[in-house]
């Protein structure tokens, strides 16, 4: 009876702790940091110098899925600038794995804000291209999984 009550003390202090395996506070302000000076170039249409953003984001966290959204952003605005299929593509492609690297974080590190965050916004870009490209039922389907990302 005695390692009864051992074995379920141990369960309960390994589950009072969370998950221990999460990123510091100071690794997610970084990449929120460097991601946020992505996006202000991308808005300026300096995608290069974006995309160097998002790259070393990447680099500082691979499992962090913001540094993918914003990549996949740059490429959803080349595809509604120059509307045409290899940017649709590009995008398309990714989109899916931006989706694959926030469902590996959400994963790893449980579900939080950045992750739903990420998997609403980019499902929302995806929406929004399944729709401009008249396939409705998925951007019927990929608008749901966004809203419901954000509820």
């Amino acid at each position: 009876m005695k390692h009864v009550y051992l074995i379920l003390l141990n369960v309960l202090l390994l589950c009072s702790f969370g998950n221990a395996d999460s990123l510091t506070p100071d690794v997610n302000a970084r990449i929120r940091t460097i991601t946020l000076e992505g996006l202000n170039k991308a808005y300026n249409f300096d995608f290069v110098m974006a995309e160097k953003d998002f790259d070393a984001a990447a680099r500082i966290e691979p499992l962090h899925p913001r540094p993918y959204v914003g990549k996949s952003m740059i490429e959803l605005w080349r595809y509604l600038i120059g509307k045409n299929d290899s940017a649709k593509e590009s995008f398309l492609k990714l989109a899916e794995n931006a989706i694959e690297v926030a469902e590996d974080y959400e994963d790893r590190f449980g579900e939080d804000a950045e992750s739903k965050l990420c998997l609403g916004t980019i499902y929302g870009y995806r929406a929004f291209v399944n729709g401009r490209g008249k396939s409705y039922i998925k951007a019927a389907w990929d608008g749901k999984k966004s809203y419901d990302y954000y509820i």
